[in-house]
């Protein structure tokens, strides 16, 4: 398993929401009408740092 730290930036501007929502809807089969209203935000997270856990490790110990 892994888990990441991160940062968040929240991003309201248009221009980020006239690229953005059009390239998710098309990954995830949306219409991108949906999700442009006024009331929506995207956040960026940002990784700062990685965190793993391996249970087979733990248990040789």
């Amino acid at each position: 398993m892994v888990s990441a730290r991160t940062l968040e930036v929240v991003r309201d501007d248009v221009s980020t929401t006239e690229w953005f929502y059009p390239q998710f809807c098309k990954m995830a089969g949306l219409d991108a009408a949906v999700l442009a209203r006024q009331d929506r935000v995207v956040i960026e997270l940002r990784p700062q740092a990685w965190n793993s856990f391996d249970s087979k490790r733990m248990l040789r110990r």
